[in-house]
């Protein structure tokens, strides 16, 4: 076989034998709008996977915390909320009132000195008499339950204690006789109902105790 080469392939194809053979443009134009989308749908996935980790390596993640504002709210004495007159994200003007409070206790009360107020205008101080010192043994009865239950709950730690090894049986008898002591306290109280009638000199002070004592509420 032989193999010959001519030095008239290098040339271009529009001339054969040196004159010029102007070919007409091809027929077919060459789809390159297909190609690219060929590509661009193949490489997809390979674009999202780097654009991804990329992103990750890009972006800083932080914990922070957002500081607001804060206004405290006191109220004058204990209570339960009872009504609330603002609404979450509304303004509040000055000197509104925000929350009412209820107290039972403090409520009751002042039913009671109205009632001991009441008798005292009547005239009936053997009446209000009474009523002061029932609302006294009420009061005192409270503080002393107080004090018992308190008394049996630190029994109650302190016998676990003991139970475990710390705590020795003298602290053991000291706590049983102080709630002992505490809940006769509390008996002596609730057995003692026979008020002290009050003398007639004392109501003009018992009245001005009373109107203090409503004041003070």
């Amino acid at each position: 076989m032989k193999i010959n080469f001519h030095r008239d392939a290098r040339r271009s194809r529009e001339e054969v034998g040196g004159m010029k053979v102007p070919y007409a443009a091809a027929k077919r134009a060459t789809p390159k709008l297909r190609w690219y989308l060929i590509l661009a749908g193949v490489s997809a996935p390979l674009i999202i996977l780097l654009t991804g980790l990329v992103g990750r390596s890009a972006s800083i993640t932080a914990d922070g915390n957002i500081e607001l504002q804060r206004y405290e709210l006191r109220a004058a004495g204990s209570g339960y909320v009872k009504q609330v007159n603002v609404t979450l994200q509304s303004n509040v003007r000055e000197r509104v009132v925000v929350i009412r409070l209820q107290d039972p206790e403090l409520e009751a009360t002042r039913v009671r000195l109205q009632s001991e107020l009441d008798f005292l205008e009547r005239g009936d101080g053997a009446r209000a008499a009474t009523l002061r010192q029932e609302r006294d043994r009420r009061a005192e009865l409270t503080l002393l339950q107080q004090a018992a239950q308190h008394q049996r709950s630190r029994r109650a730690t302190i016998r676990e204690l003991f139970r475990a090894g710390a705590a020795t049986a003298a602290e053991v008898n000291e706590v049983t006789a102080a709630a002992q002591q505490a809940e006769a306290a509390v008996l002596r109280l609730q057995e003692d109902s026979r008020p002290n009638p009050p003398r007639r000199d004392s109501l003009d002070g018992e009245r001005r105790r009373i109107l203090a004592d409503m004041a003070a509420l």
